[in-house]
């Protein structure tokens, strides 16, 4: 089920009017640690997804925390 979800956000992710919505929603706080799954196909599915939202351009500070 992991890996449809991760398959289904970076899809939407690939959306240029979503990806702020998506990172507003707090998505990528819970794809970075599913980078880490024991599920070869969640991990990638998870870091395409953040791929595919980090390639809006400058990301607001708000959206995230170090």
């Amino acid at each position: 089920m992991e890996s449809e979800i991760t398959a289904f956000f970076a899809v939407l992710a690939m959306s240029d009017d979503l990806k702020r919505a998506l990172l507003a929603m707090g998505l990528c706080e819970v794809l970075v640690p599913m980078t880490s799954s024991d599920n070869v196909e969640v991990q990638g599915n998870s870091a395409a997804a953040l791929s595919n939202l980090s390639s809006m351009g400058t990301p607001s500070p708000k959206y995230f925390s170090v």
